[in-house]
């Protein structure tokens, strides 16, 4: 079991490690490999840094925790508060990291104590706000999330995942804590976001009775009536209040631009905060440069040496010798002394071909005798013998019964034959009918469909011509509409020449 160098204490079990591998620090994310403790002193944050702290969190819960309570306690030092939109940013950043980074079954209380020193939330009035909107958002999810649906259907619009957490903050708020809150301060805590933000959702909550109706029907399928009925009557209670901030918002909306087009305001350039480093760079000594010495060139290749060509002119002298030695018909053709000694190869060679010629000759299998036939006398029983004159009797019994039949049937077939002719061409006759019945059939069945298709196409010509008339009617009413209306029109904006050449005259009189 290892130490770990957050304190020196050893990894144990109740030590709970970060619940992601990713730890999100105020403005970004760091992985929890590289984070390393620093054992320094810490420096204090000014009123601005908690946006951009760049606390290093231990992967370890237990030095995580300490390690806050430390910054915690330096921060309590100063007594200093957030403002309204310190606090619903740190609501937001409470509620995303709630429902990404909870273990199964931890308290909103107890996720928030170890996780709120690092967003440097450290006053009490602070702690309590923010404690209260996270169990709050918990307890009712449900309620809050059908209010968003409908928000987005009405609106026909989809929210960001900042939007959307910054509406699940003010929804609670606005719904289970605004007669603790008063307006007042509640219309503080708007008043610090973007007011296109803000707008929108003070008229869906307060104002608009349409998104209300779509969210009730939800609530009441969650909430008991009379509880649904309370909160109702709790938002309608500061409608007048809603009314004049709606109008206040829009016209901070809206008044820039003659179009009603909200012009955001222009970007201020902050520059960056960062502190000055203590690493102090080695100076680096130029190395001498590398002076580069070229070879010689190489001479140039004239063609083969004088000790190339002597090599040459003794391999041409000795391939003339060879073939002047072995031209000379004393040596031709070879002799070979194997061939003049005496040998018995041929005994040999038949000898092992013999040998092998018995190995691979086929020996024919003998058949053995065909044994005896046995000389024993078979007694046959009386019952054997009742059983040897049954069979042949039968046998006797078939053949008499075919004769019998054979002499009883023998008579004149030609009446037969004239039978089978005649059924036979009468047979002809009616398939004969029969295959110029189809053949009918199918010419009858070809025209009716010919006719069938040239009396349709008729009438779909009739129809088009009658739709092409009643088009070219309709076409022409169309402009005689038109021109109707623009003499109309002539005519009405005339009057209204004349009239104004009257008043004029009429005010010149007076």
């Amino acid at each position: 079991m290892g130490k770990s160098r957050h304190g020196g204490h050893e990894l144990c079990s109740h030590h709970l490690p970060v619940a992601a591998d990713v730890v999100q620090e105020i403005g970004r994310y760091a992985p929890t490999s590289r984070l390393r403790h620093r054992k320094t002193t810490l420096k204090e944050p000014g009123p601005a840094d908690w946006r951009k702290s760049t606390i290093k969190v231990s992967p370890c819960g237990h030095c995580a925790s300490n390690d806050a309570a430390v910054r915690a306690k330096a921060w309590r030092g100063q007594a200093r508060s957030f403002s309204p939109g310190e606090l619903i940013e740190a609501c937001k950043k409470i509620i995303g990291s709630y429902e990404k980074r909870a273990a199964p079954g931890e308290t909103p209380d107890a996720y928030a104590d170890v996780f709120l020193p690092l967003y440097n939330v450290v006053h009490p009035y602070d702690i309590v706000l923010v404690k209260q909107v996270l169990f709050g958002y918990c307890r009712y999810q449900r309620l809050i999330n059908a209010f968003l649906k409908h928000f987005c259907a009405v609106r026909a619009t989809s929210l960001s995942a900042e939007d959307a957490l910054l509406y699940k903050a003010l929804t609670y708020l606005a719904v289970f804590r605004l007669d603790e809150l008063k307006w007042s301060e509640f219309r503080r805590l708007c008043s610090s976001q973007v007011p296109v933000k803000v707008l929108p959702f003070i008229q869906a909550l307060f104002l608009e009775e349409l998104i209300i109706s779509y969210s009730k029907e939800d609530w009441l399928k969650l909430y008991d009536g009379v509880f649904v009925n309370d909160l109702l009557r709790g938002l309608r209670l500061f409608h007048q209040e809603a009314q004049a901030y709606a109008e206040t918002l829009a016209e901070a909306v809206y008044e820039p631009d003659e179009d009603l087009r909200y012009i955001p305001p222009p970007t201020t350039v902050i520059p960056f905060n960062l502190s000055v480093s203590n690493y102090t760079h080695p100076v680096e000594v130029e190395p001498e440069p590398f002076i580069y010495r070229a070879k010689p060139a190489p001479v140039w290749d004239k063609g083969r040496t004088l000790e190339m060509k002597r090599v040459s002119q003794v391999f041409k002298l000795n391939r003339t010798l060879l073939r002047e030695k072995y031209s000379d018909p004393r040596y031709q053709p070879f002799r070979l002394r194997t061939l003049e000694r005496p040998t018995n190869l041929e005994t040999v060679r038949e000898e092992v071909e013999t040998k092998r010629a018995k190995e691979c000759e086929y020996i024919v299998p003998k058949s053995g005798p065909v044994p005896s036939m046995p000389e024993i006398e078979v007694k046959l029983t009386t019952a054997a013998l009742l059983r040897e004159h049954s069979r042949f009797q039968k046998i006797i019994d078939s053949d008499k019964q075919k004769l019998q039949n054979l002499e009883r049937e023998l008579r004149d077939d030609s009446h037969m034959k004239a039978y089978e002719n005649e059924m036979r061409i009468q047979q002809e006759i009616e398939h004969c009918m029969d295959v110029e019945f189809k053949k009918a059939t199918v010419i009858a069945s070809d025209q009716a469909a010919r006719d069938s298709k040239k009396k349709h196409l008729c009438m779909n010509w009739a129809a088009a011509s009658v739709t092409k008339e009643e088009k070219k009617r309709i076409h022409h009413e169309h402009a005689m509409l038109l021109k109707n209306i623009r003499f109309a029109n002539r005519f009405r904006h005339h009057l209204i020449k004349e009239e104004e050449k009257v008043n004029k005259v009429q005010q010149l009189l007076k």
